[in-house]
């Protein structure tokens, strides 16, 4: 039986709605073939990598017998069901590398951490090998599921610890042969890395950079933005602005709106809202990226973060039209959210007639938007942030700064949960 591998892909149907926002703002100038070979994919630039271009190496692990496994475990909506198809599959002689990949995928895109280490379990029990693009999936999956910020503190750090020991081990000293493998391992290997965190982990995506570097292939600009990113995260900025000037450079490796949006949420991360203004002079204004509405979304955060929802509104509304008129179902479920939750604290600090007019208004635009398809925290979020709106409007001495910051931006990553629990009226900003 001839085996032939090609990229292990998902359509926008198969991935989160979140993610799928993010993967459609990227730049096309990235995308290098059309996504899939069906006539319902044409036009279809989903992702970043070819899925079947002839240029593509073949190898062991992917057979055309196992293509019915592979859609049906990117369709489980339950950790149960992905192991019931796994179990059959292995009765049925099917799970090969594609087929662990694709398990791997699902249980990124879902945050099934327990499911995941079943997954990896199986994968060593069976002996079933690693190939560049299964190790970059596994690395996207891990990075998923320490993202999961309803974990509680101390179970998420024993989670990095473990996922960090699992990437490393599946890394090892794993030479890719491709330039495609090459890129994507280093991106989701920063990336993982960035988020765990550790001074181990960044010490091992340092040797790894280091150790790509030698290799006969040219890193491209969706590895340098991981890379980047990890450097503004973790306090090297120094690095970062001489990346900036010395490496990208050139039509292939010109900074560009995914480097813009990442460099500037890292800063926002940090809480460093003249760091963001640095950048985002830098990028936009020297090198000429034109920022899209993520990027925006980053430089509105970099302000919240910092406790200027003043700063961040007048970002959103420049972004996109007067006094936030241009927030509509057209727009972004996200950027109403987010937009409100800046809204709602300025109206609870300075409950002025001109202040609610415009939480009013906002709250009227998007009241249908809220009712499409949308993630369930950003649901939730909204019915709290109309709640709290409806209290402001009509007797806000009952709230108090504690009361009004609602989404996870707020009440987990801003300075203002630090805050004393300012009465409203109080002008505290």
């Amino acid at each position: 039986m001839r085996q032939v591998w090609m990229r292990s892909h998902s359509r926008p149907d198969q991935v989160p709605l979140a993610l799928r926002r993010r993967m459609r703002e990227r730049p096309r100038k990235q995308f290098q073939s059309q996504t899939g070979r069906s006539p319902r994919d044409a036009g279809s630039y989903f992702l970043l990598t070819p899925t079947n271009s002839k240029d593509v190496m073949q190898q062991e692990g992917r057979s055309d017998q196992a293509a019915g496994v592979r859609k049906a475990v990117k369709t489980c909506r339950s950790k149960q069901s992905l192991m019931r198809r796994l179990a059959s599959a292995e009765r049925q002689g099917l799970l090969d590398t594609s087929v662990l990949a694709a398990s791997l995928q699902t249980c990124g895109y879902h945050r099934w951490w327990k499911a995941l280490q079943e997954v990896m379990d199986l994968g060593a029990r069976l002996q079933i090998p690693f190939n560049g693009i299964a190790t970059s999936v596994l690395f996207r999956a891990l990075l998923s599921c320490v993202q999961a910020f309803t974990v509680s503190p101390q179970r998420l750090s024993r989670r990095k610890t473990r996922a960090f020991r699992l990437a490393r081990q599946v890394m090892g000293n794993f030479v890719p042969e491709t330039a495609v493998d090459f890129n994507a391992l280093l991106s989701s290997m920063c990336r993982l890395c960035d988020e765990i965190g550790s001074e181990e982990s960044l010490a091992w995506a340092d040797k790894e950079w280091q150790r790509f570097e030698l290799l006969p292939f040219e890193t491209n600009i969706v590895a340098f933005a991981a890379r980047l990113q990890l450097l503004e995260r973790h306090g090297r900025q120094q690095e970062v602005d001489q990346m900036l000037r010395k490496d990208l450079v050139g039509p292939e490796l010109s900074p560009n709106v995914v480097v813009l949006g990442g460099l500037v949420n890292a800063a926002a991360i940090n809480q460093d809202w003249q760091r963001a203004e640095k950048l985002w002079e830098y990028l936009v204004q020297l090198r000429h990226v034109k920022p899209n509405i993520p990027a925006h979304l980053a430089y509105a955060k970099a302000y919240m973060l910092a406790g200027k929802p003043c700063d961040a509104i007048r970002v959103v509304e420049s972004a996109l039209g007067d006094a936030g008129c241009a927030i509509t179902c057209a727009s972004d479920y996200k950027v109403a959210v987010e937009y409100t939750q800046n809204l709602v604290i300025v109206c609870h600090s300075l409950p002025t007639p001109t202040n609610l007019s415009k939480l009013t208004s906002t709250l009227q635009q998007n009241a249908d938007l809220m009712k499409g398809s949308i993630p369930t925290s950003a649901k939730v979020w909204w019915q709290k942030l109309s709640q709290v709106a409806d209290t402001l409007l009509h007797d806000a001495t009952q709230l108090g700064l504690k009361d009004v910051l609602i989404t996870s931006n707020a009440t987990t990553y801003s300075v203002m949960k630090d805050w004393d629990n300012l009465r409203a009226g109080a002008d505290y900003l």
